[in-house]
């Protein structure tokens, strides 16, 4: 019997960071999004100053707090309900934070649909993505175990790893 293709093997610090890198580009994405969807591009230069800033302040305080709360260290496995239900903590915290930053230092200036709308959107963008990673992983799994030859004793090798 031939043997398959063995299964991609993902590094798990690789993936984490790569999760990171994610959850940062949903917050600039997010933005940018609104900014053409809502405004269509007509932003004041201070309101530009405040686009351009609560993206970036946002995801710099989700990866101190993603840190500290071990999103990014293997507090849960990737995908799980746990890590989900850690994520949307991470992201109310910070929403709540720098939205409220913004009200206070840019009362009249800062677009209040952006600071209302972009968290909303960015934590759908990495709900997504953490989708799409478990749905890629339960493929890469199924289609391993179809392919592996049966030992002689009649049972398939059992192979279970933690994965993320």
């Amino acid at each position: 019997m031939a043997w398959a293709k063995p299964m991609i093997r993902f590094d798990v610090r690789l993936l984490r960071a790569s999760l990171a890198a994610v959850d940062v580009a949903a917050w600039f994405v997010a933005t940018l999004f609104l900014v053409v969807v809502r405004y269509d591009v007509t932003l004041k230069p201070t309101q530009w100053s405040y686009a351009l800033a609560f993206p970036a302040v946002a995801a710099a305080l989700q990866l101190a707090v993603g840190l500290w709360q071990k999103l990014y260290r293997g507090a849960a496995g990737v995908g799980t309900y746990v890590e989900a239900q850690l994520l949307g903590r991470v992201v109310t915290g910070v929403s709540l934070v720098v939205s409220t930053a913004f009200w206070v230092l840019g009362a009249d200036s800062a677009p209040r649909g952006l600071v209302l709308a972009v968290p909303f959107l960015a934590l759908i963008l990495m709900f997504g993505a953490r989708f799409a990673l478990r749905a890629t992983r339960g493929y890469l799994i199924r289609r391993n175990r179809r392919s592996r030859p049966v030992r002689r004793e009649g049972r398939a090798s059992p192979v279970r790893r933690r994965w993320g």
